[in-house]
């Protein structure tokens, strides 16, 4: 699974084949005024927006280096970025520009940011909003605790290997919007502090995708991801806050091959009578206090398919016919079983799935594991076989 979604990574990030990419460096140290942005004088991180804003950077790479915390005073806005031919991409690294994505640590699945450099804000008054094009974040570390929504992304950006973070305390708090037909791929979501309503991942427009991310959120009032409209959900790992929202009766996304757990109440929930069919398959629902998935009312159709739900408030509430008919592939649906019975350690946060786990090799395609950031299962069918726990890179 880790291999198809890095493909799509590697798919977004090069938006740009067939033009030439400009090699721009950044350093903490930088000396200002001085700058032209090469590897022997590179821009201070300020220089860089400059340039970026002027609206003459397309096809710029800038290669920030992790030589000292990037703090950022103010609030940025990118006004300007690329095209979808030749984005721009702010890229960290620590010795050479390819070094700063490690991985992800094969003890809990985390991302190895020891690369990575660090860009955060100062204040809780300032965050970063892109209200240019086709820009891509890559390798980098982002914080900030404001008031508002941290990382605001605009048409056809991407989020790649980054580490997100908010501490915001705010009712309004949230980690990062992904805009119109853009992603969020193979990121960790941190979010502490905010309250209903407030989400660590809002998708509010069309086509966005959210693929290999591992998204934990501490508040029991603020969801994991908010959806309101058409939006791509795959391979997530969704860890407390208050579960999956779909927000509008536009969102009709493809949830496939999730793990959702420890939500503080529903797991997927719906809040409307819904523009149409749910796509809902392969996702590992379990532990949450309420529903597994809550489809609102009858009114509701949804397709839902090969899940593994356990020990959830009810497993699939207020469903109708579709439920009833489509209901292919669930998985010991109910209350049965524990904790150990599914996850490498539970207690530690690590919720890939063990290679006896119900879910193993159980879902759709074929011998398909159930939800997401699996271990190297090869050869392990219907959860029959103990095998090797290296992480799928």
């Amino acid at each position: 699974m880790k291999k198809y979604i890095i493909s799509i990574a590697v798919f977004f990030v090069c938006l740009s084949a067939g033009a030439a990419i400009t090699e721009k460096y950044v350093s903490s140290s930088a000396n200002e005024g001085t700058s032209d942005g090469t590897s022997g004088a590179p821009y201070s991180f300020a220089e860089m927006v400059t340039e970026i804003n002027a609206g003459s950077a397309a096809g710029n790479r800038y290669n920030i280096k992790d030589d000292g915390t990037y703090t950022l005073g103010a609030t940025v806005n990118l006004t300007a970025g690329g095209t979808q031919t030749a984005p721009v991409i702010l890229r960290g690294y620590t010795t050479t520009i390819t070094d700063g994505y490690l991985g992800r640590s094969p003890e809990n699945g985390v991302l190895v940011t020891t690369n990575m450099p660090l860009i955060e804000f100062s204040s809780t008054s300032f965050n970063l909003t892109m209200t240019g094009d086709y820009i891509v974040f890559e390798n980098l570390q982002l914080s900030a605790s404001t008031s508002g929504t941290a990382w605001n992304s605009d048409t056809g950006c991407v989020f790649l290997n980054c580490k997100i973070s908010s501490s915001s305390t705010n009712s309004a708090g949230v980690a990062l919007s992904v805009g119109n037909r853009s992603s969020a791929i193979n990121c960790d979501v941190f979010m502490t502090g905010a309250s209903s309503g407030t989400a660590a991942i809002i998708a509010s427009t069309t086509m966005s995708r959210i693929i290999g991310c591992r998204v934990n959120v501490t508040s029991t009032a603020a969801w994991t991801i908010r959806l309101t409209g058409a939006t791509v959900v795959v391979d997530n790992m969704l860890i407390g806050g208050a579960g999956l929202r779909l927000n509008s009766a536009s969102a009709v996304p493809f949830i496939y091959g999730n793990t959702i757990v420890n939500s503080s109440t529903d797991a997927i929930s719906m809040v409307t009578t819904m523009d149409g069919p749910q796509f809902i398959m392969n996702n590992h629902i379990t532990d949450n206090a309420g529903d597994g998935i809550d489809m609102f009312g009858t009114g509701n159709s949804g397709v839902i398919l090969w899940n593994r739900l356990r020990d959830n408030g009810t497993s699939i509430a207020n469903g109708n016919d579709w439920q009833t008919v489509l209901a292919l592939g669930q998985v010991d649906d109910g209350t049965t079983g524990d904790t150990s019975t599914d996850y490498v350690d539970y207690g530690a946060g690590d919720y890939r799935l063990k290679a006896t786990a119900p879910g193993t090799s159980a879902g759709f395609p074929t011998q398909r594991t159930i939800g997401a950031f699996q271990l190297n299962q090869e050869g392990s069918v219907g959860g029959s076989s103990e095998t090797s726990h290296t992480f799928v890179k």
